[in-house]
Formats: structure tokens, C-alpha cells, sequence
């Protein structure tokens, strides 16, 4: 059942991890065909690799393909708006300068492509709302210093964030 805030209704759906990830929003967007909505699309934070200059170089260039291929398949071919989260940072312990390279890199990257895509892609920036200044996720944010899922008081931000984007770019 969906949730319902603010006159929006949402539908969670767990997608494939990479390089699923592309083929298995196909598979959802089969199963509505009447699907008339905006598609929020966000990567899991270990869908950031760093530890070396090729591996996060390798790894960004792949993300960037996920994207344009979810792109295709939401915009081009089935007309609907695309809101895509930015990187999701990680704890301290699982950062290093490598992987925050690739997360402000992605970052960087989705903000020219929302741009080359005005009114089609949109970005809700998870990771200004969740990173300290170093590209850690904030410890007040973390479930533990090892754990980098974010905790509740971190969904809270975010929601409140991701309601006043919502708000402003979809509300009739």
C-alpha cells in the first residue's frame, strides 16, 4: 500500500542491485503500464567504490551509466520525471579520500545532467544534508560508527528535504 504525505502517494520498490539496477526498473515500469508518476531513483552508498584513483574512476563511470539508462527508460521512453538522490556518504571508518572523490565527482556530474534535462531530472541532494565537511556521513546521522545506514534522525532530515522539493517543483 502506498504511503500517503502532503497529497503524494508513494511506492516503495527494492531494485536489483548493479548491474541490475537498470533492468529491473524495465521490469516495473512493464508492470504499470499506466504508470503516471515521478520516479526517485537513489544508488545504495556501497554503490561507491574508492581505495584507489582507477577503481573509483571505473566505479563513477559506471554509476553514470546506470543513470542514463534509467533516464532512457523513464524519460525518453515512458515520459515521466525522474528525481534522483545524489551520493549517500559513509562512516568515517569506511571513507577514504578515493570514495569522496567519487561521491562529489557523481554529485557534480548529476547536477550538469538535471541541467542538460530541465524539467524531466531532478536532484535531491541527500549528500550536503547527510556529509560532514570531510565526506563522512555525520556521526549524529549514523546508527553506529561502523554502520552507514543512515538512522531515523537522518530520515528526518531527508524527508523534510525531499517534501520541500516535492512541494516546490510539483504541486499543482
Amino acid at each position: 500500500k502506498p504511503v500517503q504525505h502532503n497529497g503524494f502517494a508513494f511506492y516503495y520498490k527494492a531494485l536489483e542491485v548493479p548491474p541490475d539496477i537498470v533492468d529491473s526498473v524495465k521490469g516495473y515500469l512493464d508492470e504499470d503500464k499506466d504508470a503516471n508518476s515521478i520516479i526517485f531513483l537513489k544508488l545504495c552508498f556501497d554503490d561507491f567504490q574508492g581505495s584507489s584513483k582507477s577503481e573509483a574512476k571505473a566505479n563513477l563511470t559506471r554509476n553514470k551509466k546506470y543513470i542514463q539508462g534509467v533516464y532512457d527508460l523513464v524519460v525518453k521512453e515512458r515520459g515521466l520525471k525522474l528525481i534522483i538522490g545524489n551520493a549517500l556518504p559513509k562512516v568515517k571508518d569506511a571513507t577514504d579520500s578515493q570514495l569522496v572523490w567519487n561521491e562529489q565527482s557523481y554529485n557534480s556530474w548529476l547536477q550538469q545532467f538535471a541541467q542538460e534535462h530541465p524539467n524531466e531530472v531532478y536532484i535531491f541532494d541527500q549528500y550536503s544534508i547527510l556529509a560532514d565537511p570531510d565526506g563522512n556521513l555525520k556521526k549524529e546521522y549514523a546508527i553506529d560508527e561502523y554502520d552507514s545506514h543512515p538512522n531515523d534522525k537522518a530520515y528526518s532530515a531527508l524527508d523534510t528535504a525531499f517534501y520541500d522539493l516535492l512541494q516546490k517543483n510539483f504541486s499543482n
